[in-house]
């Protein structure tokens, strides 16, 4: 199940399944470009339309998401 609800579905999930197996919009993308299923022009291509409809994400391409991510997890 997947939800951009931040209120009172995040609260209800966090209580039913633990703030480890939530994972967000970027995260999700970022899976998916590690798992071959999206190129990084793909997922930025499809940043802009979520920006462009008020989902922001806090970097200007996954590319430097993805070196973010790599360096969290060492």
């Amino acid at each position: 199940m997947a939800s951009d609800e931040r209120r009172r579905f995040r609260r209800e999930a966090l209580a039913r399944i633990g703030p480890d197996r939530i994972i967000g919009t970027a995260d999700l993308f970022i899976r998916a470009i590690r798992a071959g299923l999206l190129t990084v022009e793909e997922a930025d291509a499809d940043r802009r339309i979520l920006e462009s409809r008020r989902c922001m994400m806090k970097f200007d391409s996954f590319r430097e998401a993805l070196a973010g991510f790599q360096e969290e997890s060492t």
